[in-house]
């Protein structure tokens, strides 16, 4: 329905399957992971179409701040239309706060994420969707959420 050309998806928990490395890193941490297979796909997809699109989604234990979920591009400096875009279009949903970074949240960025890095080096779009623990719950035990999100994001994502 969303005329995506890949799906990659990782389940093992980034903190959980493994000791930490030299360098500080978890490695089932593939957004980090340079010599991943999740990189290893982004690049391959990359090579093969142009102007894409890559939307990662994520998840956080509830903060302080009340922010349920953050939208980023991965950089200090993002052009606000495609995050403002996507803003407006889960506001109706009644997720809870959504706040873009880094005018609305300071915290889960993705400015050290190596595929997003990636695919703005060759001129796509990178969507990092940050969401706690409330609204993931709420979009498994709901049918008709979980379809409203996706048309939502979707039609968000159509915009160049």
């Amino acid at each position: 329905r969303a005329s995506a050309a890949a799906f990659f998806i990782e389940t093992a928990h980034r903190y959980k399957s493994g000791e930490v490395d030299e360098d500080g890193d978890h490695p089932a941490d593939v957004a980090h992971a340079p010599d991943s297979l999740f990189q290893a796909a982004t690049e391959g997809l990359l090579r093969a179409m142009r102007n894409v699109t890559l939307v990662q989604v994520h998840g956080f234990a509830s903060r302080e701040s009340g922010v349920e979920v953050v939208l980023s591009a991965g950089t200090k400096r993002p052009k606000a239309d495609l995050l403002s875009r996507v803003q407006r279009a889960l506001r109706p949903l009644g997720l809870g706060r959504i706040a873009r970074f880094p005018d609305e949240s300071t915290e889960l960025g993705a400015t050290t994420n190596v595929q997003g890095a990636l695919v703005r080096a060759r001129g796509g779009r990178f969507l990092h969707i940050e969401m706690s623990s409330g609204v993931r719950k709420n979009l498994l035990a709901n049918a008709e959420l979980r379809a409203h999100y996706f048309e939502a994001l979707t039609r968000s994502l159509a915009s160049p």
